[in-house]
């Protein structure tokens, strides 16, 4: 029986405090599982039916379907084996992310050498710069000032680039000072963010290492029409590689941030009468996965069946048991310490991280050192040491490629919208291949008919 309620306005009363702490955990542990439960089992079945399709195989997966595998059999998995392949996974996803941003510099660069070679190609009859930079600026002042910012960062990674290598350091530099008071952790995150932006760490597909490589260093008279459809048809084939692996390991992802969150708080309610289903499905899942069948069995899929509805309904006996974990901390902080209900407090906060939208968030808050000016002055100054070298390396037509991404991680700041009227036009102006700017026209009438 859920004494849940019970414990609740029991607690407000502070009545009992040590005998209904005991049972509202008893009974958050069992919401909080049974809906883990109910996730695992259908992201299991959708992870084996990728598998079935073909999608990408790689490190992690057998090591998983076995935890599955022993679950079904009614063992618990060790949450630390679970956590080191979690950690595993996001460092994979750390690396994907890499060579996400090195593929979009890649196809900026190659969507805009399209246009040469398109016998469509070419700028909009009575077109002006000045009046095309009026109609973005209007469309722009139309969104709210959130959807504002977002679709001003799209159109400026799109904008064609003309300033000098030193001009565009000038300006990363001058922005960054923003982020000199912040907190380290923010800091670090934006200084994360531009180096994967600006394809200083390498990428790990070999395929598009060797096309960063060749694109950086070809210079723009020499990209033949022959030059240009070999290269897209690349980009093309690494991109459904990096999709594929992406959609396989978030999928994975969900796999273990469920389990997870199903060991951490493993109570196995009388009233859960689904437990056999979930079971089910996750053994047919684990067969797939480990390669003991072709497809999912049809005895699995009878059981997805039978939780359909469930996460619906768990999900929100999961989020009332949690939403009186913060007030419950704070008014009984001495009691659950002093009766050892500490541990289980902290995995009810982590499997809630766990189950959320945040896939690959930390579970456990590092202590950050302080930021200092000498910490902010160095890794800056290394980090537009190592891009300048890039850029110096690099073709000016590349280069241009690299600085539209990183503005498109931290734009220009306009203060006004007469500055960022300027900067459209002066983008638009500045630019003389009258190719690249009728592509770059094209992608922005195409961003702006998307987001209308």
């Amino acid at each position: 029986m859920d004494n849940f309620n019970f414990a609740v306005r029991a607690l407000k009363r502070k009545e009992n405090v040590e005998q209904n702490l005991k049972i509202y955990l008893d009974s958050s542990d069992s919401r909080v599982s049974c809906y883990a439960f109910v996730n695992l089992a259908l992201h299991a079945v959708s992870l084996a039916q990728a598998f079935e399709d073909g999608v990408f195989e790689g490190e992690g997966f057998r090591e998983t379907a076995l935890l599955l595998k022993a679950l079904s059999s009614g063992e618990l998995p060790d949450p630390e084996v679970i956590r080191a392949l979690r950690e595993e996974n996001i460092s994979r996803m750390q690396r994907i992310t890499d060579d996400v941003d090195i593929y979009t510099v890649c196809e900026y660069l190659v969507n805009r050498l399209e246009y040469r070679y398109r016998k469509d190609a070419g700028l909009p009859e009575g077109y002006s710069d000045q009046a095309f930079a009026s109609e973005l600026l209007t469309f722009l002042s139309n969104q709210k000032d959130e959807a504002q910012n977002l679709y001003t960062l799209r159109f400026v990674e799109q904008l064609p680039i003309r300033m000098t290598r030193n001009r565009f350091l000038e300006l990363l530099s001058e922005r960054l000072t923003a982020y000199r008071e912040n907190d380290r952790s923010s800091f670090d995150e934006i200084m994360l963010l531009l180096r994967s932006a600006s394809g200083i760490n390498e990428a790990s597909d070999e395929s598009l290492r060797s096309l960063n490589e060749a694109l950086s260093h070809t210079p723009s008279k020499e990209f033949t029409e022959e030059v240009y459809r070999t290269s897209y048809n690349l980009l093309m084939e690494i991109s459904q590689e990096l999709n594929s692996e992406i959609d396989s390991y978030q999928l994975l992802q969900e796999v273990l941030n469920d389990l997870l969150a199903l060991v951490l708080t493993w109570h196995e309610a009388d009233d859960f009468k689904y437990a056999e289903h979930c079971r089910t499905i996750i053994n047919g899942a684990a067969e797939v996965l480990l390669s003991e069948a072709d497809r999912v069995s049809d005895e699995a899929f009878d059981a997805c069946g039978k939780l359909e509805g469930l996460p619906e309904v768990y999900i929100y006996k999961f989020r009332e048991a949690l939403g009186f974990w913060d007030d419950f901390l704070q008014r009984f902080l001495f009691s659950i310490r002093s009766h050892g209900f500490m541990e289980r407090f902290e995995n009810l906060r982590q499997a809630e991280l766990l189950l959320s939208n945040s896939l690959f968030a930390p579970l456990k808050a590092e202590r950050q050192p302080k930021m200092t000016p000498e910490y902010f002055e160095s890794t800056v100054r290394e980090f537009l040491e190592k891009l300048s070298a890039k850029l110096s390396g690099s073709t000016i037509f590349y280069g241009r490629a690299v600085m539209a991404r990183v503005f498109s991680i931290l734009p220009p700041h306009f203060a006004s919208q007469e500055e960022l009227e300027t900067y459209l036009y002066d983008s638009l102006r500045s630019c003389t291949d009258e190719a690249e700017k009728a592509g770059t026209v094209d992608l922005l009438k195409q961003i702006m008919a998307e987001l209308a």
